[in-house]
């Protein structure tokens, strides 16, 4: 292998190590959450629950101004218990895959149930439960008479039996009228009304409609919890792409985490929470973990985007526990009998492309896909799903869509493995020119590459199938990596192929469970350094003998996926290799005699005849 070979697989090297110690740094540890046996039958039902009245709400200290004073005040917002005159009210609405329970103690969003995503590996598991009882989605914050203090009058629109109405009225004028119904899927169309009954014109306040708080969700690894949150938001501005406020770039952290380092007087206190304003005004803001988001898309732009965040406080290092967002809107200044309406479009359900791609203003960027490889991550996500749709198994799909890619790849590879073939012949030369001009290094080079164009050899050719392969790799791990479509999906022993496969978990010493997929990746690797051909010296082949075991490292605790991918595209390249050496060595031995050997033949034949003669 030569110098520049050498330099792609140390790119290649530094990118997964950079890449897998980038998402270990940024992954929250998931916390506990209590399942909840529900019934998903039905479209809408209406029950009180008895028992003490309790509100709560867990937002980081913030500055809002109060409806009434118009004063700038910073309200922290803890725990509390509110004496509530009425017992709460649940109004339940649901379709096939969703289910929502809405409470009349803020007219507000308390449980959403996934009823298509179980929330543990478990037969007997209950649906994917997002939780949010401590501070409920679409929750009203800046207007005291609709916190989740107040309690709301509840009733079912006749004709509609999944639209219900939350009315409030503050008894100072104003009167609060909210309809929610429940949409196609995952989403819920919301309409806020106010109106103003008072004699004299009266100004509805500054307020902020609140996008709950998501905790990172639960795996089915024993031994390994790779999960993130994130809040992104995508700015009325004409913006080409969301901002993810909680992604670190390279060099640089992301706004959220600076925001603890800048208030902890640079980790020597960290706050418990923070708060962010983004300052711009907003189209859309999203809360999310691994595999499921909330989106709030109001019909009017936001005048601006709270980012909120919550820290675990048993992690030694900064992990993020919770994160959650508020779109903040305008006073508004109401004549007698005037009315203003405010309608919002709220998302909660699996991050999935193709239906984040169909809701359009660029809501599908929450997948994070990336600027440079979202093209291939996006056509790679796509024709997964295409080839599940026929074999209903994601294991089939991703050795199916490697074979599709090792096909297309393969006249590059095969040229590139040719190219080393024809640099390992001659190896002996280029030794030779080497060190006859070892004092002159500039004419060493001058008579290496003279060598090589004199025997057609590219020195490049042997390093660009692997080089260019990264773009596929980083865009296929980016789609692995958190494609809710992988969650739970089993394959062969692999329960889960979003999580490794972590069997016996807690019983293997030092590393925690076995993992089998990354040491058959391991062996294929060693099997295809030994076919490939030579043509380094022997230090630089000493230092790539510990590849495969610095792959097996960085490898072990990957998707099984990701895994599975790599571990079938080197078992194709072992059998291109085999398959060229056996070519090889047919034309080898089907090559004509040399001009020697000939010119000896014919001198024979022509004594023979003049003998005769």
């Amino acid at each position: 292998m030569n110098k520049t070979e050498l330099l792609s697989v140390v790119l290649l090297f530094a990118v997964l190590v950079g890449w897998g110690f980038y998402q270990k740094k940024n992954a929250p540890v998931p916390q506990p959450a209590d399942i909840a046996n529900v019934s998903t039958n039905g479209n809408i039902s209406s029950n009180n629950i008895a028992g003490t009245p309790t509100s709560s709400s867990i937002v980081a200290e913030s500055t809002l101004i109060d409806s009434a004073t118009n004063a700038v005040g910073s309200i922290p917002m803890t725990k509390t218990v509110v004496e509530h005159e009425n017992p709460e009210e649940i109004v339940v609405l649901s379709n096939d895959v969703l289910r929502v329970e809405i409470s009349s103690w803020g007219g507000a969003i308390s449980q959403a149930y996934l009823t298509d995503y179980k929330e543990i590996m478990d037969d007997d598991s209950g649906p994917v439960n997002l939780d949010f009882s401590e501070m409920p989605a679409l929750s009203i914050e800046g207007i005291p008479w609709l916190s989740t203090d107040t309690d709301f009058k509840v009733s079912v629109i006749k004709g509609s039996p999944s639209t219900v109405k939350l009315t409030k009225d503050s008894g100072t004028g104003f009167v609060f009228e909210r309809t929610i119904e429940l949409g196609d899927e995952y989403q819920l169309n919301v309409t806020d009304t106010i109106r103003n009954t008072a004699d004299i014109a009266k100004t509805f306040g500054v307020h902020n409609i609140v996008i709950a708080p998501m905790q990172a969700v639960k795996t089915a690894s024993k031994s390994r919890r790779f999960s993130y949150l994130g809040i992104d938001s995508l700015a009325d501005t004409g913006a080409k792409r969301a901002s993810h406020w909680l992604k670190i770039r390279i060099l640089k952290k992301s706004i959220v985490l600076k925001k603890f380092n800048e208030e902890g007087a640079g980790k020597i206190a960290l706050p418990m929470e923070v708060a962010v304003d983004t300052d711009e005004v907003t189209d859309w803001v999203a809360v999310k973990n691994k595999f499921f988001t909330q989106i709030l898309v109001p019909d009017e732009p936001a005048v601006n985007c709270k980012l909120y965040a919550m820290r675990d406080s048993e992690s030694k290092k900064l992990t993020i526990k919770k994160t959650w967002a508020e779109l903040a809107f305008a006073d508004k200044v109401l004549e007698s009998g005037e009315s203003v309406v405010n309608k919002y479009n709220y998302y909660v359900g699996p991050k999935k492309y193709s239906i984040l791609k169909a809701r359009g203003q660029r809501q599908a960027d929450v997948m994070e896909f990336g600027r440079w490889f979202a093209p291939v991550s996006k056509f790679l996500l796509v024709i997964l799903n295409l080839i599940y749709s026929v074999f209903h198994n994601y294991g089939i799909a991703i050795i199916l869509l490697t074979a599709m890619v090792r096909i297309v790849f393969w006249p590059i590879t095969h040229k590139g493995t040719e190219s080393m073939q024809r640099m390992q012949k001659i190896q002996p030369l280029v030794t030779a020119v080497r060190e006859k001009y070892k004092s002159d290094p500039q004419k060493m080079n001058q008579e290496v590459m003279l060598l090589y164009k004199q025997h057609k050899v590219n020195p490049m050719g042997g390093c660009l199938p692997m080089v260019i392969q990264i773009p596929v790799f980083i865009a296929l791990f980016t789609v692995l990596r958190s494609a809710v479509e992988l969650r739970f999906s089993s394959f062969l022993w692999i329960k889960d192929l979003s999580e490794p496969e972590g069997l016996f978990a807690g019983m293997i010493p030092f590393i925690g469970s076995l993992n089998i997929l990354p040491l058959v990746m391991t062996a294929t690797m060693v099997l295809q350094q030994r076919l490939t051909p030579s043509t380094g010296d022997a230090q630089q082949q000493k230092m790539m003998m510990f590849m495969p075991i610095i792959m097996l490292f960085i490898f072990y605790n990957m998707p099984s996926a990701l895994v599975l991918y790599w571990s079938v595209s080197q078992g194709i390249a072992i059998l291109q290799l085999v398959r060229q050496r056996k070519k090889a060595k047919t034309e080898e031995a089907n090559k004509p005699q040399t001009s020697a050997a000939v010119v000896k033949k014919g001198k024979g034949s022509g004594s023979g005849k003049k003998k005769k003669k």
